[in-house]
């Protein structure tokens, strides 16, 4: 995935990100580039969430940078009230998961630091694995753009002191981290019982240099969803 830019200008400069190239699996009505992909075994979307089995999505990816900067690259997925909805709201949520990030949200305006959770977690990076509970920082935005925006919630692995995975195999389990979201949201107030998981991106988000370009992307050598981790 290829992304570049030049002579950006931006419309708010109190919001930097000018690019988000991204790949999904499942469906997503609600935003002007709506599309669903076919989805398959083990994991069909959409589908309610309390009939989410126990399985492990698994990226394989390697990112490069000649001009601007990588905000983020991460999970974005997507819980909803109704799955055919053709806009969100309060009772929707975004559950994000940093892999890699030039951003900390730590004192920030709006979120709410909820603490560190442990999620099950596989990391290869340099042909060295980490198997283990992975310690996350969590934040919270209640409401995305206003009070009639959807909830946004982060993990951000312990890692991501020193950014991040720049290469290498990035492997959750998904029930786990879904239920730690949703344990948070609920709690909260944010969020019913009734939701669906729709979609689930990779993404990138982006930043010009001081001459208003960009220049980043990233590679996927593979990518895919299993009852247990590689």
């Amino acid at each position: 995935m290829n992304e570049t830019l030049t002579q950006v200008s931006l419309i708010d400069r109190e919001i930097h990100v000018i690019g988000d190239p991204g790949l999904m699996y499942g469906q997503e009505y609600w935003f002007p580039f709506a599309s669903r992909t076919i989805t398959s075994n083990p994991l069909k979307l959409p589908i309610k969430l309390s009939r989410l089995r126990d399985v492990w999505i698994t990226i394989n990816y390697s990112l490069w940078r000649h001009l601007g900067t990588i905000d983020d690259f991460s999970y974005d997925i997507w819980l909803v009230r109704n799955p055919n909805a053709t806009y969100l709201g309060p009772g929707d949520a975004e559950v994000m998961l940093w892999m890699f990030a030039n951003e900390s949200l730590q004192n920030q305006q709006y979120w709410l630091k909820v603490g560190n959770l442990s999620i099950p977690t596989l990391i290869i990076s340099n042909g060295n694995m980490m198997r283990s509970n992975m310690t996350y920082a969590v934040f919270i935005l209640p409401h995305t753009g206003g009070t009639n925006g959807w909830s946004l919630i982060i993990f951000i692995p312990e890692f991501n002191e020193s950014h991040g995975l720049w290469r290498g195999t990035y492997s959750i389990n998904l029930n786990s981290l879904l239920n730690a979201a949703v344990n948070e949201l609920s709690g909260r107030g944010l969020i019913g019982d009734m939701l669906y998981l729709n979609a689930i991106q990779v993404r990138l988000e982006s930043y010009p240099d001081k001459l208003m370009s960009v220049s980043v992307g990233y590679n996927i050598y593979s990518w895919y969803i299993a009852s247990s981790p590689p």
